[in-house]
């Protein structure tokens, strides 16, 4: 009987292979140990590979689901370090640049739409793409403004 749960394991993992889904290999994990215990009980307790492929199963299940739903609370988490200002340290290019922030240096370009050159000194983040920050120019209150009133 323990053949029928390996055979059905390694069913499992070339299901997996094919399809990419990562839960066939608690399936798969799940009946390789019932094989196991069917190995180790022989005839003397039937039950007992149906109990650990059951267990094992819900187990890795539980586990799963649990670090999606984790992954998901993080992922919904604001990024603290956006509208943060930076200090430009280098411009590479009229879109990249290396910047000082948090007390280390940091790769970093303009977002869509911004520009070098257009009198801006100060810099926030705007967001990340990947390792690098992606910047917007701080714009400062005119005195324009200030004057119309």
């Amino acid at each position: 009987m323990a053949y029928f749960w390996f055979a059905a394991a390694l069913l499992a993992v070339v299901a997996e292979l094919f399809s990419g889904a990562f839960f066939m290999l608690v399936v798969a994990v799940g009946l390789g140990a019932a094989g196991a215990a069917a190995w180790v009980a022989g005839d003397s307790w039937p039950e007992l590979p149906w109990w650990v492929a059951s267990t094992v199963m819900l187990s890795g299940f539980s586990l799963l689901w649990r670090r999606r739903k984790a992954k998901q609370l993080v992922a919904a988490l604001p990024d603290a370090d956006i509208g943060q200002a930076v200090q430009v340290v280098l411009w590479r290019d009229e879109q990249h640049a290396r910047v000082r922030y948090r007390g280390t240096e940091w790769e970093a370009r303009l977002v869509e739409g911004e520009r070098l050159g257009q009198g801006h000194e100060s810099y926030l983040i705007a967001g990340r793409d990947g390792h690098e920050w992606l910047l917007r120019c701080q714009t400062k209150p005119t005195n324009e403004a200030n004057s119309e009133q």
